[in-house]
């Protein structure tokens, strides 16, 4: 059986990838990280593929998903820190075959808090923490797609938007993303159906967008619609709620109704072999 192992090259920082290897760790898409220190990459997306070319392109679009989804899921965007604001402490235990990682953080003014817990983990051949027990990740059915079900859709232009730096422009065209598949003169309160915030969630979120006081001020649509006394969220609550509370849900509806089709598909071929 083929299998492509990529090592993975974070042009940003290792931290981040530090946190792969347990947010992505299905047989379809999975990261480790070997004795040397390395992370790789192995996913069924690239096992079928013969041109090299055709596997590094294919390699970047999936990485391209996977910084966004753990983005949402840290609630931290990493290139929007200084290499300073990554304060780290950690420490392990080892007893027999169990590893205990503990990793306290420092809460950089530009990041999201996040509390860290420690984790007990058993230890593989390749000394890779693996949970004692795996449930099935949100993202996990999108990540598992083959390219042409993904790739070209409305799902990984919403991603692309989101897994680049974070600026009042790309969280801009993260929302716009959504409310294109909304549609309708109804679009944004559709799209509120659909991922669940309130109407003044979406205006505080959308008109903080457009104000000139939040970070990168340049980026904004000329002459903004706000009052002098409104006050923004920094760009840090615009990320967060721009990740969990739009993007992830709206990502939720668009795997059920891929999930849908499946079911469809799979009815209509059991219809066909049964000739029913």
């Amino acid at each position: 059986m083929k299998e492509v192992e990529l090592q993975l090259n974070h042009k940003y920082s290792s931290f981040e990838l530090s946190y792969w290897p347990d947010l992505f760790d299905t047989a379809e898409c999975k990261v480790t990280r070997k004795q040397d220190g390395r992370y790789y990459l192995t996913a069924c997306r690239l096992e079928k593929l013969i041109d090299d070319n055709e596997v590094l392109e294919s390699a970047e679009r999936l990485k391209t998903m996977m910084r966004a989804i753990a983005k949402i899921q840290l609630g931290i965007d990493i290139e929007n820190l200084d290499p300073d604001d990554v304060a780290t402490m950690s420490y392990q235990e080892r007893l027999g075959d169990t590893l205990s990682t503990h990793v306290r953080l420092g809460k950089p003014p530009s990041a999201v808090g996040r509390a860290y817990t420690p984790k007990v983990e058993i230890i593989d051949e390749y000394h890779n923490g693996t949970s004692e027990t795996r449930e099935e990740h949100w993202y996990d059915y999108l990540l598992n797609q083959c390219d042409d079900r993904i790739d070209n859709t409305i799902i990984f232009e919403a991603l692309s938007h989101f897994a680049v730096k974070n600026e009042p422009r790309t969280l801009r065209l993260t929302y716009e993303t959504m409310l294109k598949y909304a549609g309708g003169k109804d679009r944004k309160d559709r799209l509120r159906k659909i991922t669940g915030v309130t109407e003044d969630e979406l205006s505080y979120f959308t008109r903080s967008l457009n104000h000139p006081d939040m970070e990168g001020q340049e980026l904004h649509i000329k002459e903004p619609n706000s009052q002098n006394n409104f006050v923004p969220m920094s760009l840090a609550k615009a990320t967060k709620c721009g990740g969990r509370r739009l993007l992830k849900p709206w990502l939720l509806k668009k795997q059920e109704l891929l999930r849908l089709t499946d079911g469809n598909a799979q009815a209509k071929h059991l219809q066909n072999v049964l000739g029913l």
